[in-house]
Protein backbone atom coordinates (compact mmCIF):
# COMPACT_ATOMS: atom_id res chain seq x y z
CA UNK A 1 0.00 0.00 0.00
CA UNK A 2 2.58 2.24 0.68
CA UNK A 3 4.31 1.63 -2.52
CA UNK A 4 1.03 3.12 -4.55
CA UNK A 5 1.41 6.43 -3.51
CA UNK A 6 4.95 7.37 -4.93
CA UNK A 7 3.88 5.94 -7.73
CA UNK A 8 0.94 7.96 -7.94
CA UNK A 9 3.07 10.71 -7.57
CA UNK A 10 5.68 10.04 -10.14
CA UNK A 11 2.82 9.88 -13.19
CA UNK A 12 0.99 12.92 -11.55
CA UNK A 13 4.75 14.89 -12.50
CA UNK A 14 4.60 13.15 -15.69
CA UNK A 15 1.35 14.20 -16.54
CA UNK A 16 2.21 17.85 -15.30
CA UNK A 17 4.95 18.11 -18.10
CA UNK A 18 3.17 16.82 -20.35
CA UNK A 19 0.74 19.34 -20.35
CA UNK A 20 3.44 22.17 -19.86
CA UNK A 21 5.34 24.20 -23.05
CA UNK A 22 8.14 25.73 -22.12
CA UNK A 23 9.77 28.20 -24.70
CA UNK A 24 13.17 30.10 -24.80
CA UNK A 25 13.41 33.53 -26.01
CA UNK A 26 17.07 34.43 -27.49
CA UNK A 27 18.32 37.25 -29.16
CA UNK A 28 18.29 36.81 -32.92
CA UNK A 29 22.19 37.07 -34.10
CA UNK A 30 23.53 36.19 -30.33
CA UNK A 31 21.73 33.79 -28.76
CA UNK A 32 21.58 35.54 -25.75
CA UNK A 33 18.24 35.28 -23.42
CA UNK A 34 15.93 37.68 -23.06
CA UNK A 35 14.93 38.01 -19.70
CA UNK A 36 11.08 39.41 -18.77
CA UNK A 37 9.19 39.11 -22.00
CA UNK A 38 5.94 40.04 -21.69
CA UNK A 39 4.06 37.49 -24.00
CA UNK A 40 -0.08 38.45 -24.85
CA UNK A 41 -2.58 38.10 -27.04
CA UNK A 42 -4.09 40.07 -29.59
CA UNK A 43 -7.63 40.71 -27.33
CA UNK A 44 -5.28 40.70 -24.08
CA UNK A 45 -7.19 37.63 -23.17
CA UNK A 46 -4.33 35.59 -21.99
CA UNK A 47 -0.78 37.86 -21.05
CA UNK A 48 2.03 35.91 -19.39
CA UNK A 49 5.88 37.52 -18.21
CA UNK A 50 9.24 35.36 -18.94
CA UNK A 51 11.53 34.85 -16.46
CA UNK A 52 14.95 36.23 -15.66
CA UNK A 53 16.77 33.30 -17.96
CA UNK A 54 13.98 34.20 -20.99
CA UNK A 55 12.26 30.73 -20.28
CA UNK A 56 8.51 31.09 -20.73
CA UNK A 57 5.36 28.57 -19.83
CA UNK A 58 2.31 29.00 -22.69
CA UNK A 59 0.76 26.34 -22.15
CA UNK A 60 -2.35 28.41 -21.29
CA UNK A 61 -2.41 29.85 -24.55
CA UNK A 62 -4.40 27.68 -28.00
CA UNK A 63 -2.28 26.09 -30.60
CA UNK A 64 -4.42 28.56 -32.54
CA UNK A 65 -3.67 31.46 -30.64
CA UNK A 66 -1.53 34.57 -31.96
CA UNK A 67 1.36 35.74 -29.40
CA UNK A 68 2.76 38.98 -29.72
CA UNK A 69 6.31 38.93 -28.15
CA UNK A 70 6.93 42.45 -26.31
CA UNK A 71 10.20 44.13 -24.95
CA UNK A 72 11.03 47.56 -24.77
CA UNK A 73 14.86 46.93 -26.20
CA UNK A 74 13.67 44.64 -28.98
CA UNK A 75 11.00 44.70 -31.95
CA UNK A 76 7.76 43.14 -31.43
CA UNK A 77 7.00 40.02 -32.50
CA UNK A 78 4.32 37.99 -33.61
CA UNK A 79 3.96 34.06 -34.46
CA UNK A 80 1.13 31.10 -33.80
CA UNK A 81 1.66 29.27 -30.77
CA UNK A 82 1.70 25.82 -33.54
CA UNK A 83 4.16 27.34 -35.73
CA UNK A 84 7.07 27.96 -32.93
CA UNK A 85 9.74 25.53 -33.73
CA UNK A 86 12.23 23.83 -30.99
CA UNK A 87 10.61 25.60 -28.41
CA UNK A 88 12.44 29.01 -29.20
CA UNK A 89 11.54 32.27 -30.48
CA UNK A 90 13.92 34.79 -31.53
CA UNK A 91 13.87 38.59 -31.22
CA UNK A 92 15.81 41.46 -33.14
CA UNK A 93 17.06 43.89 -31.05
CA UNK A 94 15.89 47.59 -31.71
CA UNK A 95 17.82 50.49 -32.79
CA UNK A 96 17.62 53.75 -30.96
CA UNK A 97 19.23 56.40 -32.70
CA UNK A 98 20.63 59.33 -30.66
CA UNK A 99 21.08 62.48 -31.91
CA UNK A 100 24.81 63.32 -32.04
CA UNK A 101 26.74 65.22 -29.66
CA UNK A 102 29.05 67.93 -31.56
CA UNK A 103 31.54 70.51 -29.88
CA UNK A 104 32.83 72.43 -33.00
CA UNK A 105 29.80 74.44 -32.99
CA UNK A 106 30.51 76.19 -29.84
CA UNK A 107 33.55 74.22 -28.24
CA UNK A 108 30.75 73.08 -25.79
CA UNK A 109 29.49 69.95 -26.29
CA UNK A 110 25.57 70.21 -27.64
CA UNK A 111 22.83 68.21 -29.58
CA UNK A 112 22.79 68.68 -33.41
CA UNK A 113 19.40 69.35 -33.05
CA UNK A 114 19.85 72.27 -30.63
CA UNK A 115 22.61 73.75 -33.38
CA UNK A 116 21.04 76.46 -35.99
CA UNK A 117 23.74 76.24 -38.59
CA UNK A 118 24.78 73.67 -40.54
CA UNK A 119 27.29 70.66 -39.52
CA UNK A 120 28.38 67.39 -40.38
CA UNK A 121 29.64 65.27 -37.80
CA UNK A 122 31.28 61.99 -38.56
CA UNK A 123 31.56 59.15 -35.90
CA UNK A 124 34.10 56.48 -35.52
CA UNK A 125 32.52 53.91 -36.79
CA UNK A 126 31.97 56.05 -40.72
CA UNK A 127 35.43 56.15 -40.56
CA UNK A 128 36.27 52.92 -39.99
CA UNK A 129 33.62 51.61 -42.72
CA UNK A 130 34.99 54.44 -45.25
CA UNK A 131 38.55 52.79 -45.52
CA UNK A 132 40.18 56.18 -45.46
CA UNK A 133 43.87 55.71 -46.50
CA UNK A 134 44.70 59.46 -44.99
CA UNK A 135 42.25 61.80 -42.58
CA UNK A 136 42.05 64.06 -45.59
CA UNK A 137 40.13 61.39 -47.85
CA UNK A 138 37.61 61.10 -44.51
CA UNK A 139 36.43 64.30 -45.70
CA UNK A 140 36.52 63.28 -49.31
CA UNK A 141 34.26 60.39 -48.40
CA UNK A 142 31.42 62.53 -46.46
CA UNK A 143 30.75 64.22 -49.99
CA UNK A 144 30.53 67.49 -48.71
CA UNK A 145 34.22 68.43 -49.19
CA UNK A 146 36.32 68.34 -52.26
CA UNK A 147 39.86 67.10 -51.66
CA UNK A 148 42.78 68.45 -53.83
CA UNK A 149 45.91 66.28 -54.12
CA UNK A 150 49.09 66.90 -55.07
CA UNK A 151 50.84 63.63 -54.53
CA UNK A 152 49.07 60.20 -53.82
CA UNK A 153 49.50 60.58 -50.07
CA UNK A 154 48.15 64.38 -49.90
CA UNK A 155 45.17 66.21 -49.39
CA UNK A 156 43.96 69.66 -49.06
CA UNK A 157 39.51 70.70 -48.34
CA UNK A 158 37.75 72.71 -50.20
CA UNK A 159 34.76 73.59 -48.60
CA UNK A 160 32.19 76.08 -50.47
CA UNK A 161 35.04 77.07 -52.91
CA UNK A 162 37.17 78.00 -49.84
CA UNK A 163 40.50 76.59 -50.04
CA UNK A 164 42.64 75.49 -46.91
CA UNK A 165 44.31 78.78 -45.99
CA UNK A 166 40.74 80.35 -45.80
CA UNK A 167 39.33 77.32 -43.90
CA UNK A 168 40.84 76.73 -40.12
CA UNK A 169 42.31 73.18 -39.29
CA UNK A 170 41.35 71.97 -35.50
CA UNK A 171 43.38 68.93 -34.22
CA UNK A 172 41.91 68.63 -29.95
CA UNK A 173 40.86 72.00 -29.82
CA UNK A 174 44.94 73.47 -31.26
CA UNK A 175 44.92 75.70 -34.30
CA UNK A 176 46.54 73.79 -37.18
CA UNK A 177 47.10 77.12 -39.57
CA UNK A 178 45.46 80.64 -39.63
CA UNK A 179 44.36 83.05 -42.20
CA UNK A 180 48.50 84.57 -43.11
CA UNK A 181 49.86 80.77 -42.86
CA UNK A 182 50.09 80.67 -46.56
CA UNK A 183 48.30 80.92 -50.03
CA UNK A 184 46.74 77.89 -51.56
CA UNK A 185 46.07 74.81 -50.52
CA UNK A 186 47.72 73.25 -46.92
CA UNK A 187 48.36 69.66 -46.48
CA UNK A 188 48.14 69.78 -43.15
CA UNK A 189 44.76 67.94 -42.80
CA UNK A 190 47.09 64.55 -43.62
CA UNK A 191 48.47 65.02 -40.00
CA UNK A 192 46.66 62.78 -38.59
CA UNK A 193 46.39 58.94 -38.74
CA UNK A 194 42.88 57.94 -39.35
CA UNK A 195 43.09 54.80 -36.85
CA UNK A 196 43.67 57.38 -33.47
CA UNK A 197 40.53 59.82 -34.95
CA UNK A 198 37.55 59.29 -32.39
CA UNK A 199 35.37 61.82 -34.98
CA UNK A 200 35.29 64.41 -37.27
CA UNK A 201 33.53 67.44 -37.13
CA UNK A 202 32.66 69.87 -40.38
CA UNK A 203 31.44 73.59 -39.91
CA UNK A 204 30.00 75.20 -42.46
CA UNK A 205 29.94 78.79 -42.94
CA UNK A 206 32.11 81.92 -41.42
CA UNK A 207 32.61 80.62 -37.97
CA UNK A 208 34.18 83.92 -36.88
CA UNK A 209 32.17 84.35 -33.79
CA UNK A 210 33.83 81.58 -31.88
CA UNK A 211 36.91 80.91 -34.05
CA UNK A 212 37.98 84.09 -35.52
CA UNK A 213 38.70 85.75 -39.32
CA UNK A 214 40.73 82.35 -39.61
CA UNK A 215 37.72 80.57 -40.04
CA UNK A 216 36.01 82.55 -42.77
CA UNK A 217 35.46 79.58 -45.30
CA UNK A 218 34.97 76.83 -42.29
CA UNK A 219 35.70 74.29 -39.76
CA UNK A 220 37.28 70.99 -40.13
CA UNK A 221 37.94 69.45 -36.20
CA UNK A 222 39.65 66.47 -35.45
CA UNK A 223 39.11 65.01 -32.47
CA UNK A 224 41.82 62.18 -31.64
CA UNK A 225 41.00 59.28 -29.14
CA UNK A 226 41.24 59.66 -25.29
CA UNK A 227 42.37 56.85 -22.75
CA UNK A 228 40.30 54.67 -21.25
CA UNK A 229 40.16 54.74 -17.40
CA UNK A 230 39.94 50.90 -15.78
CA UNK A 231 36.80 50.99 -13.63
CA UNK A 232 38.33 48.71 -11.13
CA UNK A 233 40.67 48.13 -9.18
CA UNK A 234 42.76 45.96 -11.63
CA UNK A 235 45.30 47.61 -14.40
CA UNK A 236 43.65 47.76 -18.09
CA UNK A 237 45.63 46.55 -20.71
CA UNK A 238 43.69 47.26 -23.79
CA UNK A 239 45.20 47.70 -27.87
CA UNK A 240 45.13 47.17 -31.21
CA UNK A 241 47.07 46.76 -34.37
CA UNK A 242 45.95 47.08 -38.03
CA UNK A 243 47.68 47.04 -41.52
CA UNK A 244 46.08 48.17 -44.92
CA UNK A 245 47.16 47.40 -48.26
CA UNK A 246 46.30 49.69 -51.67
CA UNK A 247 47.21 48.06 -54.84
CA UNK A 248 46.00 51.02 -56.72
CA UNK A 249 48.80 53.33 -55.38
CA UNK A 250 50.87 50.75 -53.59
CA UNK A 251 49.64 51.96 -49.89
CA UNK A 252 51.20 50.39 -47.06
CA UNK A 253 49.89 51.40 -43.80
CA UNK A 254 50.96 50.02 -40.46
CA UNK A 255 48.80 51.19 -37.43
CA UNK A 256 49.47 50.35 -33.26
CA UNK A 257 47.93 52.26 -30.25
CA UNK A 258 47.75 50.51 -26.64
CA UNK A 259 46.30 52.05 -23.71
CA UNK A 260 47.08 51.20 -20.35
CA UNK A 261 45.26 52.81 -17.27
CA UNK A 262 44.27 52.09 -13.77
CA UNK A 263 41.30 54.60 -12.06
CA UNK A 264 43.40 57.10 -11.71
CA UNK A 265 45.97 57.62 -14.70
CA UNK A 266 45.73 56.58 -18.26
CA UNK A 267 47.63 56.46 -20.92
CA UNK A 268 47.14 55.88 -24.71
CA UNK A 269 50.35 55.80 -27.12
CA UNK A 270 49.69 55.12 -30.89
CA UNK A 271 52.10 55.17 -34.16
CA UNK A 272 50.65 55.24 -37.35
CA UNK A 273 53.65 54.10 -40.38
CA UNK A 274 52.03 55.02 -44.20
CA UNK A 275 53.73 54.76 -47.30
CA UNK A 276 52.75 55.83 -51.08
CA UNK A 277 54.16 55.23 -54.29
CA UNK A 278 54.29 57.39 -57.15
CA UNK A 279 51.59 58.83 -58.50
CA UNK A 280 51.12 57.02 -62.12
CA UNK A 281 49.31 58.96 -65.20
CA UNK A 282 47.02 56.07 -67.21
CA UNK A 283 48.42 54.33 -69.86
CA UNK A 284 45.70 55.10 -72.03
CA UNK A 285 45.05 58.76 -72.21
CA UNK A 286 41.69 60.51 -73.21
CA UNK A 287 42.04 60.90 -77.12
CA UNK A 288 40.81 64.78 -76.27
CA UNK A 289 44.10 65.65 -74.97
CA UNK A 290 47.56 66.03 -76.82
CA UNK A 291 49.22 62.41 -77.24
CA UNK A 292 52.21 63.54 -74.88
CA UNK A 293 49.55 65.22 -72.49
CA UNK A 294 50.77 64.81 -68.94
CA UNK A 295 53.75 62.52 -69.77
CA UNK A 296 56.85 63.46 -67.05
CA UNK A 297 60.00 62.87 -69.64
CA UNK A 298 62.59 64.61 -67.24
CA UNK A 299 63.15 64.18 -63.62
CA UNK A 300 65.74 66.76 -61.68
CA UNK A 301 68.01 64.60 -59.45
CA UNK A 302 71.17 66.32 -57.45
CA UNK A 303 73.89 65.00 -58.40
CA UNK A 304 77.95 65.75 -56.71
CA UNK A 305 75.79 69.21 -55.22
CA UNK A 306 74.35 70.27 -58.70
CA UNK A 307 70.81 69.96 -60.26
CA UNK A 308 70.82 67.64 -63.11
CA UNK A 309 68.10 66.68 -65.81
CA UNK A 310 67.97 62.63 -66.27
CA UNK A 311 65.66 61.46 -68.70
CA UNK A 312 62.67 59.33 -67.18
CA UNK A 313 62.54 56.22 -68.57
CA UNK A 314 59.15 55.29 -67.62
CA UNK A 315 57.20 58.62 -68.57
CA UNK A 316 53.73 57.19 -67.04
CA UNK A 317 55.96 57.38 -63.80
CA UNK A 318 55.59 60.53 -61.87
CA UNK A 319 58.97 60.30 -59.94
CA UNK A 320 58.94 61.80 -56.75
CA UNK A 321 55.57 62.00 -56.08
CA UNK A 322 55.30 59.16 -53.60
CA UNK A 323 54.42 60.23 -49.91
CA UNK A 324 55.35 58.38 -46.44
CA UNK A 325 54.56 59.63 -43.20
CA UNK A 326 54.74 58.73 -40.02
CA UNK A 327 52.72 59.74 -36.44
CA UNK A 328 53.35 59.54 -33.09
CA UNK A 329 50.60 60.37 -30.18
CA UNK A 330 51.28 59.94 -26.61
CA UNK A 331 47.71 61.17 -24.39
CA UNK A 332 48.16 60.95 -20.74
CA UNK A 333 44.93 61.64 -17.86
CA UNK A 334 44.95 61.87 -14.24
CA UNK A 335 42.05 62.44 -12.03
CA UNK A 336 43.20 64.97 -9.71
CA UNK A 337 39.45 65.06 -7.88
CA UNK A 338 36.41 63.64 -8.94
CA UNK A 339 35.59 66.47 -11.54
CA UNK A 340 39.08 67.64 -12.06
CA UNK A 341 40.73 65.59 -14.79
CA UNK A 342 44.40 67.01 -16.10
CA UNK A 343 45.11 66.01 -19.54
CA UNK A 344 48.32 65.95 -21.52
CA UNK A 345 48.28 65.45 -25.29
CA UNK A 346 51.46 65.16 -27.48
CA UNK A 347 51.37 64.46 -30.93
CA UNK A 348 54.15 63.97 -33.88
Amino acid sequence: MHKVFPIIFFFLLISNSLNAQRIRIVELNTGIAVPFVTIYTPDLRTSISGDENGIADISSFSDSDSLKFQHRSYIRYSILKRDIQGNKVSLKKADFELDPVVISSSRFSEFRKDISHRITAIDQMSIENSSAQTSADILAASGNVFVQKSQMGGGSPVIRGFEANRILLVVDGVRMNNAIFRSGHLQNSISLSTDLLENVEILYGPGAVIYGSDAIGGVVHYHTKDPDFSIDDKTLYTGASSYSFASANLENNFNFHINIANQKVASLTGLSIAAFDDLRKGDNPNPFFQEKYGDRNFVVEQIMGLDSTLENSDPNDQIQSGYKQIDLIQKLSVIVKPNWTQNFNIQY
